[in-house]
């Protein structure tokens, strides 16, 4: 995987760079264990959800595709989300949502008809110059571990279609008992990275 960075310094880009290479490092865990999978998946279709696993696995892993990492600190964003796949410009006057608080977000790919078909192929036709994650204010404030699954749960939108339903850890351990949510839910995949 090749990284691009935009508006970063060199010390934050070498955080940025130790973050991926975390982050490739506890990948490589989720396609073998199987107690965290019921954990934040709960009775999930085994070979789906490993599907849509060894699609982010190839993906974060390959070697001919680029990450774009943005600087968005202290910014704020003039399009509004009612859903990944429903934005809506914010009006021109508009001081639009400020970022405090945020980690990352990315611009979704509507994707949801390649996936889930059982041809992963598509899975893989999007992530050019469109994969560009947008770090915000808290970013740099979280932990190692926490920074690494966020990069990792951004992704998941891009490659995997996936929204958030909830960021809380409780709520998204209780998606467990509706499979299809929890698979849905992007920081159930961040939570499952944390716990391989």
């Amino acid at each position: 995987m090749n990284l691009r960075y935009e508006g970063f310094s060199t010390a934050q880009q070498g955080i940025i760079a130790a973050d991926y290479a975390r982050m490739l490092t506890m990948a490589d865990r989720t396609l073998g264990h199987g107690a965290p999978l019921v954990t934040w998946f709960g009775a999930a279709d085994r070979d789906m959800l490993m599907r849509r696993l060894r699609a982010m696995h190839t993906v974060v892993h390959a070697p001919n595709r680029t990450i774009t990492f943005v600087n968005r600190i202290g910014g704020v964003l003039k399009v509004e989300y009612k859903s990944l796949y429903n934005a809506q410009l914010m009006p021109e006057n508009s001081p639009g949502v400020d970022l405090q608080g945020v980690y990352a977000y990315v611009f979704p790919t509507d994707r949801r008809d390649e996936f889930g078909t059982g041809n992963t192929g598509g899975v893989m036709s999007h992530v050019g110059s469109g994969m560009r994650i947008y770090l915000a204010d808290e970013y740099f404030s979280g932990d190692d571990a926490e920074r690494a699954s966020t990069i990792y749960h951004e992704v998941t939108h891009k490659v995997l279609c996936t929204e958030d339903y909830s960021y809380e850890r409780d709520e998204c351990l209780s998606f467990a008992a509706t499979p299809a949510k929890a698979m849905g839910n992007a920081e159930n995949y961040g939570f499952f990275l944390r716990a391989c």
